[in-house]
């Protein structure tokens, strides 16, 4: 690390030296130190003598700078070693050497073939001659982000050139742009105010950036993907790509450069040291800078590659329509919970209880007090009217015609026991006036109300035995197989391999199975929403389900690892982010989730299925009640037969007895005598 620094400062040095006299090439070095405001160690390839190298060291070393001064001549020829001095663990370093020095320039030949004139260096080069100077930085290899700065001295005076190259293996052009100067009297460095590196090269001068996208829903005989790119017909297919290729448009334009783009069907990468593939292949083979499709950050894919910017919200899922219940179920009892309906129970129990003994206790006259008191709470309870008076107990002016008996308050002055049972009378009537209105709205909001889901989880659809199919991706088995869920790799075994064969169905027939019922279908359901909302009736959106799997995150754009141009993509992607416009993109090209509108207009209806005990309570009711008028008219049958039977033997015997001579005979003794 040390050995870098020194390195970068000893080339400083030697840049200097020969153009340069030694008492104020210290003075230059220090300068330099402080402006880049880097780590004061310096290590110098100086083209001077053992003693000069000496004085020059303690020079610096007085300004509280660690120097090491190294002959360029003695290391240039080794490549290793140079690698190894200029090794570093700082985000940058300062380096510096005089180009006018034939071992210092066959050093920064080295230096070029390995590509080290990027962000991560800091470069000071001296000459006496400009043009010279030039021509020879015009055949190294410069890119974009390198910070090389050329010291030409003129007299007094020595002129600094910011020298950058918009990309020397593309054709780009060298620019050499004034930025200050430097001299011996003070003030001594004088560089002008400077825009960001980005702003103060954003004229690529139309070198070609290689994108690489996925394509996997493009005519195989289409040639052009930035005319299917471009196009928003069918924008919920390969929408990630479409979107960062509308950013990409606004950028291209910006920095004035041209786009290459290679299609692949697969996101790809590399998975547990296989080779590469798919698009994030093309970036670990440096067959392209920058993807036009987002992928989620991971530490297998940083080690080829870099992210610029996260854009584009991603999960994915299982879509479905809930199935419906069809098992019988008492909704009528549903409103309450089953510890109310005991508490409700007991209640009136107890009432009529008290009813009946109070109605005992106070009209002894009465009929059956159990009866009267039963039917007493269940009209109550039940808010329905009856005729509720004793009429063998009331007076004969407050009796009633028949047809208004089942006036519900008629007679309780006169057929309740006491006053103690008019208070028992309307507390209880509140009590279920209260009780029946709760109800009541219960039963209606659960109506107004969607019906409660009860497969949420992946688990709970394995459990179902839905039958699934996924779109087809290669990270969908990737992720089943590394997740960390039982049930998910079960749900997977078992619902998506048939016979070890994966269950891959495209999207238009996933959703057209998904419409039809009773089947699960794993997309991305941003993808999918669009031709849901054209397909799907709003009862069938309503019931449609989603079950996350891969969880929301965010995609990242990725570029190739040490990428000149990476810097220049992520400040102007961050900036349409400040102004709004990918939000506006994003809403240009993802379709909006499919709005449930039946909620608010639609009540649900009631089943047979819901409603099935009651009508099988009405059914056994009406079969006992019929069951037990047979039985009544067997009864009366039977008796009316066995009376018709004891008058027609009666009957007999009278007759038999008129007609008996020997009961006429003595008749007739009897009254004579």
């Amino acid at each position: 690390m040390y050995l870098s620094i020194f390195l970068t400062f000893a080339q400083l040095l030697a840049s200097v030296t020969a153009s340069i006299d030694q008492n104020e090439l210290s003075n230059l070095i220090i300068d330099y130190i402080d402006y880049k405001n880097a780590s004061r160690l310096i290590s110098a390839f100086l083209c001077l003598r053992d003693l000069d190298s000496v004085s020059l060291s303690q020079k610096i070393m007085n300004a509280s700078i660690s120097a090491t001064i190294f002959n360029p001549s003695k290391i240039c020829g080794d490549r290793e070693s140079l690698e190894d001095l200029l090794r570093y663990n700082y985000h940058s370093i300062n380096i510096a050497t005089d180009l006018d020095c034939e071992s210092s320039k066959e050093l920064l030949t080295g230096i070029s073939a390995g590509k080290m004139f990027n962000h991560s260096y800091s470069w000071l080069l001296t000459s006496n001659n400009k043009s010279d100077a030039l021509a020879f930085m015009g055949g190294l290899n410069l890119s974009v982000d390198a910070d090389v700065v050329v010291a030409i001295t003129a007299e007094e005076t020595v002129k600094l050139y910011d020298i950058f190259n918009t990309g020397s293996d593309r054709n780009g052009t060298l620019n050499a742009t004034f930025i200050g100067t430097w001299r011996s009297l003070s003030p001594r460095l004088n560089i002008f105010k400077l825009q960001s590196p980005v702003y103060r090269r954003q004229n690529l001068t139309g070198i070609t950036l290689k994108f690489a996208a996925v394509t996997a829903y493009m005519d195989p005989r289409e040639d052009d993907p930035i005319k299917y790119l471009s196009n928003p017909a069918n924008r919920s297919y390969d929408t990630i790509s479409k979107i960062n290729y509308a950013l990409g448009v606004i950028p291209r334009d910006f920095f004035n450069y041209s786009v290459e783009i290679s299609t692949w069907f697969d996101y790809g990468g590399r998975w547990n040291g296989t080779p590469f593939f798919g698009m994030m292949g093309a970036l670990g083979r440096r067959e392209a800078d920058f993807t036009l499709g987002g992928t989620v950050v991971t530490q297998e894919r940083l080690e080829y590659c870099t992210p610029v910017v996260q854009n584009y919200p991603f999960w994915t899922g299982f879509l479905f329509k809930h199935p419906v219940s069809h098992s019988v179920r008492n909704v009528f009892l549903e409103p309450l919970s089953p510890s109310t309906w005991n508490a409700v129970m007991v209640l009136s129990l107890l009432v009529t209880v008290v009813l009946s003994i109070g109605t005992r206790y106070h009209r002894q006259e009465n009929g059956n007090p159990w009866s009267f008191g039963i039917y007493s709470t269940l009209a109550t309870l039940f808010q329905q009217g009856g005729d509720i008076r004793n009429h063998r107990c009331c007076e004969p002016r407050l009796q009633a015609p028949r047809d208004l008996k089942l006036q519900l308050f008629s007679g309780w002055h006169s057929s309740l026991p006491g006053q103690s049972g008019h208070l028992l009378f309307i507390v209880f009537t509140l009590f279920s006036m209260l009780l029946y209105n709760f109800y009541s709205a219960s039963v209606v909001s659960s109506l107004l109300s969607t019906p409660p889901q009860n497969i949420r989880t992946i688990g709970d659809l394995l459990n179902f035995g839905m039958p699934s199919a996924y779109e087809n991706a290669s990270y969908v088995p990737h992720y089943f197989k590394i997740s960390t869920v039982p049930a998910e790799k079960m749900f997977y075994e078992k619902m998506l391999l048939d016979k070890g064969k994966p269950k891959i169905l495209p999207r238009s027939d996933g959703i057209r199975r998904v419409k039809e019922g009773a089947f699960a279908y794993h997309t991305t359901p941003a993808d999918a929403y669009e031709e849901i909302a054209q397909e799907f009736a709003q009862p069938e959106i309503c019931s449609l389900a989603e079950i996350p799997f891969i969880r929301k995150s965010v995609l990242a754009m990725w570029a190739s690892r040490e990428n000149p141009y990476r810097e220049h993509l992520k400040i102007i992607h961050r900036r349409l982010q400040e102004v709004g416009i990918l939000a506006r993109e994003q809403k240009r090209w993802i379709a909006p989730k499919p709005e449930c509108l039946g909620s608010t207009a639609v009540i649900n209806s009631l089943a047979l299925n819901d409603v099935a005990p009651a009508f099988l309570g009405l059914l056994c009711g009406t079969f006992a009640a019929v069951f037990i008028f047979a039985l009544e008219l067997a009864h009366r049958s039977l008796k009316e037969k066995g009376q018709a039977t004891g008058r027609h033997r009666r009957k007999k015997i009278r007759v038999g007895k008129q007609r008996d001579p020997t009961t006429v005979s003595q008749r007739i003794s009897y009254s004579s005598h």
